[in-house]
Formats: C-alpha cells, sequence, structure tokens
C-alpha cells in the first residue's frame, strides 16, 4: 500500500467518524431537550392535579350518606383523589398547630368535616372545575365548595408558554440538526465526487453508485443515534443517581417513544442526506465538475 493510498484511507476514516460524532451530538441534544419539553408538561399536569376543591359538610350527615356519596365520587371520571377530614382529625390538626386544646377553651369542636377532591389535569380548567363545583354544590349536605380557579389559570397560561417557548426552540434545534448533518455528510460525499463521475463515465448504473453511500448513510444514523440514546440513558441516570430530589416523571412508553423519535430522525435524515448528495454529483456535467 502506497503512501497516496494510506493517506486517503485514513482520510476517509476521520470523515467517517466526524459524521458520526456530528449526528450523535445533535441527536442526543435533541433526544435531551424533548426529555425537557415532555418532563415540565408533566410537571404542570402533576401541580394542577395537586390543586383541589375543598368540599365542607354540614353538620349532622349520616353516616351512611356520606359513605354512599364519597363512593360516588370515586367513580366519577375526573376524581384522581379523594382527601376526608372529619371533625375530630380537623381539631387534632388545629390542636397540633396552635399548641394547645382550643376545644378546652371554648368547650366545642367548631370544625366541621370536609374533604378535598383532588381532579386529574385534563378537568383542571375553569370550564371544568364550575361543572365540578355545580354538580357538588347540588347535594343537600354540602355546605360550601371551593375552587382555586385562579392558581390553576395560572398554572394552565404557565403550561401554554413554557409549551409554546420549548416547542419553539426544539424546532429551531430540529432544523439546526437537519442542516449541520446534511453539511456533514455532504462534505463526506463531496471528498468522493471524482469517483461517483468516474463510475458513472464508466458505464456505472445510477443505483448501483447509490447503493454504498445510501447504506451508509444508513449506518452512520444508526450508529450516531445509538450513541445519542447510550449518552441520554447515561445523563438521566447520572441525574436521578446525583440529583434524587429531580423527578423525572416520564413514564416507559414516553421514553421509549423519545428513543425510538432520536434513532427515526438519525436515520432518516441522513439516508436522505446521502441520497440528495449523491444525486447531486450524479446530475451534475463533468466540465463544471472539473
Amino acid at each position: 500500500m502506497n503512501q497516496e493510498e494510506l493517506f486517503n484511507r485514513r482520510r476517509l476514516r476521520s470523515s467517517y467518524a466526524s459524521v458520526i460524532i456530528s449526528i450523535s451530538l445533535m441527536l442526543y441534544l435533541s433526544g435531551l431537550f424533548l426529555f425537557m419539553v415532555i418532563n415540565t408538561n408533566k410537571l404542570i399536569e402533576k401541580l394542577t392535579e395537586n390543586i383541589g376543591i375543598t368540599v365542607v359538610l354540614k353538620e349532622g350527615v349520616k353516616e351512611g350518606d356520606l359513605n354512599f356519596f364519597l363512593k360516588k365520587l370515586h367513580l366519577r371520571p375526573y376524581t384522581k383523589e379523594i382527601i376526608y377530614t372529619s371533625k375530630e382529625q380537623a381539631a387534632a390538626e388545629m390542636t397540633e398547630d396552635l399548641g394547645e386544646s382550643f376545644i378546652d377553651f371554648i368547650g366545642y369542636n367548631p370544625l366541621p368535616s370536609s374533604f378535598e377532591l383532588k381532579v386529574l389535569s385534563d378537568y383542571s380548567n375553569r370550564d371544568s372545575l364550575a361543572v365540578i363545583t355545580k354538580e357538588l354544590t347540588a347535594y343537600n349536605f354540602v355546605y360550601s365548595v371551593s375552587a382555586q380557579y385562579d392558581m390553576v389559570d395560572n398554572l394552565n397560561k404557565t403550561k401554554t408558554r413554557v409549551s409554546v417557548i420549548m416547542l419553539s426552540l426544539n424546532v429551531f434545534l430540529l432544523i439546526l440538526i437537519v442542516v449541520i448533518i446534511n453539511n456533514t455528510i455532504k462534505l463526506a460525499v463531496y471528498a468522493n465526487r471524482y469517483l461517483i463521475k468516474t463510475m458513472q463515465m464508466i458505464g456505472a448504473t445510477c443505483s448501483f453508485i447509490r447503493k454504498p453511500y445510501l447504506v451508509r448513510g444508513l449506518m452512520q444514523g444508526f450508529v450516531g443515534a445509538t450513541f445519542a440514546v447510550l449518552f441520554l440513558s447515561l445523563t438521566i441516570f447520572a441525574v436521578v443517581s446525583h440529583y434524587p430530589d429531580v423527578e423525572i416523571l416520564l413514564s416507559l412508553s414516553q421514553y421509549v417513544l423519545v428513543l425510538l423519535f432520536v434513532y427515526a430522525l438519525g436515520i432518516l435524515v441522513s439516508f436522505f442526506t446521502s441520497l440528495f448528495a449523491v444525486n447531486k454529483y450524479l446530475k451534475i456535467r463533468t466540465k463544471i465538475l472539473y
């Protein structure tokens, strides 16, 4: 093997490595950002579900009627959780907060029984809460119903703003990724432009010339995506291990979908970029090339 062939092989290996590194880095950033978008939305949804509707009950409610009512309420499609507080529990909590028994001072327990209804995120909006409130007030043993409309509105507005901003940034990042991968693969194909044209001039068909470059593009996209997925998994594991207070709210199915998105993005962009780059030099006139 002469020095020129050795140099060309080294340059080719360096070109392949730079393409895979670029693809891995870009896909890693895209996957990481997508994780952040989904996790942020999940966090806001979780916060809205923690804002409950407070229902205060009248005195003298029969235990059987109350149990039937709570069981019925558990079956409603909007119910996530019901936290019931009896008169005695409310008095015990207030005594603990005050540090002394207020019942001994006033002679009776004035606190009513109540419960907090936590609704699912799909129902955490002003219109749905208004309908639920109206439904609860229809019961004759319900004294009052109060919902934190302003807080729910603020969280929903925050979720909308965050989603729009982060999705806009993600779209910009995706465009940047496509451009960078496109330019990187084009440069790699550009190094073989004379070989492509020479093969065409000696009678090789376009499909025969394209095939190795398309296979290489698929492999580069797959390998780059694999490295990106590996780094993403290690990053999430490191964050959870070193910062246990940071809550990862993605479900397993969402995690798998993000990883599949990374693979699909890497493979498709690499394949079509290789296709367009090879076609460019197949169509270009020989005089312009030289």
